[in-house]
């Protein structure tokens, strides 16, 4: 069992022993490439063994893979743990502002010249909160509307496509 701030609450071993499960492939098709290229060199006969042996090396590698996959499928995350978390990380809608600040810089209702310069300035190397925040949208030069929109985003709200592009890779 492992407890993170991250809220991962279980870890099976096929998932804690990736990296175990991927040395060997990866040993054997790196040694597979090293000595293909001082055989080519030398021209000796000893690259047809070895090419003999990329299958293991893919066979391993295959392996591995669906050792991972089938591992990723059992790990149980604490959902509470996790919003907490991100509701906590104000500094995740930084990417939300500068795109409005561009919006609205585009539409003409704003002469920001340089949107990223102004949140580095207000996130780099600090944490930042809600009212922090609602102080830094205030004093933009963006519409009222554009503001509005900005104040009523939330941490836990702003997924962007990552709920429909999910849906599409679990398929």
């Amino acid at each position: 069992m492992i407890s993170t701030s991250a809220g991962l609450v279980h870890c099976p071993a096929p998932v804690c022993q990736p990296l175990v499960v991927t040395r060997a492939p990866n040993a054997i098709l790196d040694s597979i490439g090293s000595t293909l290229v001082t055989s080519r060199l030398q021209r000796d006969l000893t690259d047809s063994s070895t090419q003999r042996n990329i299958g293991l090396g893919l066979g391993h590698s295959m392996l591995a893979l669906d050792n991972v996959t089938r591992g990723l499928s059992e790990i149980d995350l604490n959902a509470g743990v996790l919003e907490a978390d991100l509701n906590d990380n104000w500094e995740v809608l930084g990417e939300a502002i500068q795109t409005v600040i561009r919006a609205e810089v585009a539409a003409g209702r704003s002469q920001i010249s340089d949107p990223y310069a102004l949140l580095k300035d207000l996130t780099r190397g600090k944490r930042i909160g809600h009212d922090d925040l609602i102080t830094f949208i205030n004093g933009l030069d963006i519409s009222a509307e554009a503001k509005q929109r900005l104040i009523a985003l939330r941490p836990s709200t702003y997924t962007g496509l990552a709920a429909e592009l999910t849906k599409r890779f679990r398929k």
